[in-house]
């Protein structure tokens, strides 16, 4: 593959996780090294999402069934004119059947809009397995200008309609059936050649830039006195990304301990941070340190009550502790955050399992 695929790669690959949010400042606002984004209404910070190892900022609008990934540069990724190429090379259409099944559980609804099975495709220079991708329209939109920004856009939007079974499936409601998947992909650059790259799709009728605009006006350059808020907000998501790289590889064979060594130092920068406090409280489960594992989740949930994460491990903590009725209000805590978190009805029955066995137990002498 070429210089220009695996520069589309790079982005796209980065664009799914996050950044870190200052939790003493009372507006909602994220950074990442280059941009600031003070989140618009109906829209909200995916935290569990930001444990990986790109660069962007998450968001998520649940009425909207709308996701926005924005990843800030400091100079331009694409010469002027590059994404209109890809839009009629149709490059782009092959990168993103590649990339989005990367994507977090919740952003699983827009993969499976664009993908149709596995598939084998070959040209002279490589093979490629995965997905196939289903055109319908793709279009370049050209060049907008909004908040200082001048920003080219390309859209893609689905041949399929969403299907009453293709949204029970994913959890979606009903209003969205006969819906139509609405991709949008972007360069924004601000007057000073700053700017950001962005990802962001929904599910609508009628495909508009309305919906988007909001989030757009609000990314704005990190304006001077807040770099260091950046700075750090950069830091604090590297050390949880590789902290949860380590806790989670079976390459590490001290993968608690090494995780740990991680863990203290982003706990020190930010003791508010209910992602490293929900990893902290995994490695305490495992250690069998229920109380301080229980404690330490509850000051994650008590940071932000909307870390799915942090509602499962606590329901595992509950159950390990025989406390089976708050552990399965806490996982559908969970799914009412995240209707697609990975494996919660394997979860939800295993729990369900020793809630059954605990109360046919006898009892002990």
């Amino acid at each position: 593959m070429g210089g220009v695929g695996r520069s589309l790669s790079a982005l796209l690959g980065l664009l799914f996780f996050g950044a870190f949010s200052i939790p003493a400042l009372s507006q909602q606002i994220v950074y990442d090294k280059f941009v600031k984004v003070t989140i618009p209404a109906g829209w909200s910070e995916r935290r569990v999402w930001e444990m990986g190892e790109d660069r962007s900022l998450p968001l998520y609008n649940r009425q909207l069934e709308a996701a926005a990934f924005v990843f800030g540069m400091d100079h331009p990724l694409y010469p002027a004119g590059y994404i209109e190429s890809l839009v009629k090379s149709r490059r782009l259409a092959h990168r993103l059947e590649v990339e989005l099944n990367q994507w977090p559980a919740e952003a699983t609804r827009y993969y499976a809009m664009i993908t149709n099975g596995t598939t084998m495709r070959s040209t002279p220079q490589s093979v490629t397995v995965g997905p196939s991708f289903r055109p319908a329209e793709i279009q370049y939109l050209g060049t907008i200008k909004l908040h200082g920004a001048r920003i080219e856009l390309a859209q893609y939007t689905s041949s399929e309609e969403i299907t009453p079974a293709f949204a029970e499936q994913y959890q979606m409601s009903a209003e969205f059936v006969h819906t139509r998947l609405q991709v949008l992909f972007g360069q924004a650059t601000f007057e000073k050649s700053a700017g950001y790259a962005f990802l962001a799709c929904r599910f609508t009728t009628a495909p508009d830039l309305q919906w988007i605009e909001p989030l757009l006006n609000s990314t704005v350059p990190v304006p001077s006195a807040e770099k260091s808020f950046a700075v750090q907000a950069e830091r604090q998501r590297d050390l949880v990304s590789h902290a949860a790289a380590v806790a989670e590889s079976p390459r590490y064979y001290h993968h608690a301990l090494e995780a740990a060594a991680v863990i203290e130092p982003a706990l020190a920068a930010n003791p508010k941070d209910d992602n490293v406090l929900s990893l902290k409280a995994e490695l305490l489960l495992e250690e069998n340190n229920l109380n301080a594992a229980e404690e330490t989740l509850r000051s994650a949930l008590q940071n932000n009550p909307e870390n799915e994460r942090a509602h499962v491990v606590l329901a595992e903590v509950l159950a390990a502790k025989g406390n089976n009725t708050e552990a399965v209000a806490e996982l559908a805590a969970a799914r009412r955050l995240s209707p697609l978190y990975p494996d919660l009805d394997q979860i939800q029955a295993r729990l369900r399992s020793r809630r059954m066995e605990s109360s046919v137990a006898p009892p002990r002498p």
